[in-house]
């Protein structure tokens, strides 16, 4: 895996906001348009703050994670993978207004559910957020999630409905207050919706599926290859930085070094070159093959379903991804062992004699007989007595 640019590091906020643009250029093609929304929309929502350096030391850590992730850093491309399609982050949480509020709040239509307890619901209260969810939909979605038996997905989780958690009583035995209901339920939805892992468009389960099964073409998912870095015309190179000597008299050897270290060289980019046989080779690289690729789109896959409204008597159809196993060993192979079969089968089993059970009377007989066990004592004890 060829490592980043040796480009300088970036100064000022429009310097930063093009290496995070640079960088993102080189992420899957499938990952990238993602991410560079995340991006423009970030650097255009706080270019107007007052404090600015809060946000500039944030993008230069997100930078060195999309360099790490290009590197060959698995775990960070993971994590650039689930912001892409809504896995966490922003992009997570559009997709959850998507598909909470698809369908706009009607006013004919009444604000308390007919189904629900009338404990937990009051003709006087204000309505909220609960109101404008469709929880029946959202039940129906968190059932589905945790049914999956996925390896990726979360672990130990399971739904009920949270009006079956609510006591119908409070601890001193009287009637439970209907604004403590009321706040019960939403606590319960609002710790449902956090284990959401909501619906993506059906056309990016489909690119997703094709990845996994190896029908898109590698320009789709594959990282493209690194630009060179621009030389003047007349190889005239700029002049290189004065060696800072401040930080050699008053840091240490180990925090001046430990950017460079083999652990750390994929966050910073600092090369070691203080070694005689030259830098030593980065720890926690991987080479992105598509078969690499597969196998982390495939993670991602398993997390990712979509939602469509059933057929009669179906309300919701709701699909994620899962890679059934299938043989890849063509059947004519596999007449070898169909024969090797037929032949074992023809070889009768040679029974072995079984020896006849002794009885306790006759253990006793050859114990006691002139080869058993005590004669042979006896004769021993007798020869000592005689001889001595």
């Amino acid at each position: 895996m060829k490592s980043s640019l040796p480009i300088p590091h970036p100064k000022t906020t429009l310097h930063l906001y093009r290496h995070l643009l640079r960088e993102s250029s080189y992420l899957p093609p499938v990952v990238r348009p993602h991410i560079d929304r995340l991006i423009k929309f970030r650097v255009r929502r706080l270019q107007c703050d007052d404090d600015p350096k809060r946000h500039i030391q944030y993008g230069h850590s997100k930078l060195r994670l999309l360099r790490a992730a290009n590197g060959g850093d698995l775990l960070r491309m993971q994590r650039v993978l689930d912001h892409a399609f809504g896995r966490r982050g922003k992009r997570r949480r559009e997709l959850w207004d998507q598909f909470m509020y698809s369908e706009p709040l009607q006013v004919e239509k009444p604000l308390f559910h007919p189904k629900r307890p009338a404990s937990d619901v009051s003709a006087e209260r204000n309505p909220d957020f609960l109101d404008r969810w469709d929880l029946d939909k959202l039940a129906a979605f968190l059932k589905s999630q945790a049914s999956q038996t996925s390896a990726t997905q979360r672990k130990n989780f399971s739904f009920t409905r949270p009006e079956k958690n609510i006591p119908a009583e409070s601890i001193w035995g009287l009637p439970l207050v209907p604004e403590l209901a009321r706040g019960k339920l939403r606590r319960g939805w609002i710790q449902a919706a956090q284990k959401t892992l909501p619906p993506i468009p059906k056309t990016e389960w489909e690119t997703l599926r094709d990845i996994v099964e190896g029908k898109a073409r590698k320009e789709v998912y594959c990282i493209p290859e690194r630009r060179s870095v621009a030389r003047a015309r007349h190889g005239i190179e700029p002049d290189q930085d004065e060696w800072k000597w401040l930080p050699y008299a008053i840091k240490s050897v180990h925090g001046l070094r430990s950017q460079a270290s083999r652990q750390n060289r994929l966050l910073s980019g600092i090369k070691d070159d203080d070694t005689p046989t030259g830098p030593p080779p980065v720890l926690g690289v991987h080479n992105f093959t598509p078969r690499a690729w597969r196998r982390m789109f495939l993670t991602l896959w398993e997390q990712c379903a979509y939602i469509e409204k059933g057929a009669e008597g179906k309300k919701w159809n709701i699909v994620w991804g899962r890679l059934h196993a299938h043989s890849r060993t063509p059947k004519s192979a596999l007449k070898f062992f169909d024969d090797a079969k037929a032949k074992d089968s023809r070889r009768k089993p040679q029974k072995q004699p079984r020896m006849p059970e002794k009885k306790p009377s006759e253990v006793l007989d050859e114990d006691h007989g002139k080869d058993g066990f005590f004669y042979k004592a006896s004769r021993l004890f007798t020869d000592w007595l005689n001889r001595v």
